[in-house]
């Protein structure tokens, strides 16, 4: 039945599912100034004119949001693979999808954000390659450190940072 829930089709927005969720007292601070760079963000980006913006002014504002963006999709593929490193099958019932009733990583990257499979594939397998890894207890270094800082940095795009990989 459509709209019934199910452990794969909650009936709860991802804002709820994240927000259920408690953090360790150390991460919460990190969460709020996420939040208040978002509604930052936000409400500056609402307040924007576009059509009334001087010609420099307007590509002060595009390069300002694209930077912006990139930064962002860093960080966007970064959580990603995160999730997906947390939600592996191996883990059992430690792993982070199965705990939150989500079939692997990627439904619950989708039921997190509202992206579709692709592209929560698409950041993961990114992510594989440009994120520090996990050895027993050692942190190994991305497959491609370089495209990792550029990505990291804003100064290279997913898109680019793809082609590359």
């Amino acid at each position: 039945m459509a709209g019934a829930p199910t452990p794969h089709h909650p009936t709860t927005s991802p804002q709820a599912v994240a927000s259920n969720v408690q953090l360790p007292l150390v991460q919460q601070p990190l969460v709020q100034r996420l939040q208040q760079a978002r509604d930052l963000a936000a409400e500056v980006l609402d307040s924007v004119a576009f059509s009334l913006l001087s010609e420099a002014e307007a590509m002060a504002v595009l390069g300002t949001v694209e930077d912006l963006g990139r930064r962002v999709d860093a960080a966007r593929v970064a959580s990603a693979a995160d999730i997906a490193v947390r939600s592996r099958r191996i883990l059992g019932n430690e792993s982070l999808a199965y705990k939150n009733g989500a079939t692997s990583g990627t439904d619950l990257i989708t039921r997190l954000t509202r992206v579709s499979s692709r592209e929560a594939n698409r950041r993961v397998r990114l992510g594989e390659n440009v994120t520090p890894r996990l050895a027993g207890t050692s942190m190994l270094p991305p497959y491609y450190p370089a495209v990792a800082a550029a990505l990291t940095a804003g100064s290279l795009g997913v898109d680019a940072a793809e082609h590359i990989v």
